[in-house]
């Protein structure tokens, strides 16, 4: 889940002032748990961590996208909802809402979430690969293909990751 998550951006947001260091520091024990792989325990500790900064929108951005991967569509559209109102400046945000919107084939809705979240954080792989999915989701394949270019190349991958490898092939 967490691989294709755009980093953070080098600013620090004002909800992001609003929690507590300790808190942030679960949400890197998140991200580490999700790069293994350990899902479950990532969605407890971001469950704890809601629970006691239930306006933290990177966790609930972070929640959203491992609802989406639970196939729990509702909650994982509300918690990226409720994300990008907390912090309209964290890419995390509307790339969440970017992708649980691709995933439900509502690429026109998604399109502007994936452009703020470029505008946001422009040097973000994931934001161009899910703009370019959301791009061929509108038959709009000349510009899915710039997008998946751009996306290999800010990426600077020593072998593409499989997604873009898919993708591309798939605009061929």
């Amino acid at each position: 889940i967490e691989s294709s998550h755009p980093h953070p951006s080098a600013t620090v947001s004002l909800n992001e002032l609003r929690v507590s260091r300790h808190q942030q520091e679960q949400m890197r024990k998140v991200r580490l748990l999700l790069w293994k792989g350990e899902a479950a325990g990532a969605r407890k500790l971001v469950e704890d961590v809601l629970s006691s900064s239930p306006g933290f929108a990177d966790a609930l951005s972070v929640r959203a996208r491992i609802n989406l991967h639970d196939d729990r569509i509702p909650e994982a559209l509300d918690d990226a909802h409720q994300s990008v109102t907390e912090d309209p400046q964290l890419p995390n945000a509307y790339f969440a809402l970017g992708e649980v919107l691709n995933h439900e084939h509502r690429y026109l809705e998604a399109l502007p979430n994936l452009e703020r979240c470029i505008s946001l954080a422009p040097r973000s792989w994931a934001c161009h690969y899910e703009r370019a999915r959301s791009l061929v989701g509108c038959d709009r394949t000349a510009l899915a293909m710039d997008e998946v270019k751009q996306a290999a190349a800010i990426g600077g991958f020593q072998e593409e990751p499989e997604a873009i490898y898919f993708l591309r092939g798939s605009l061929r």
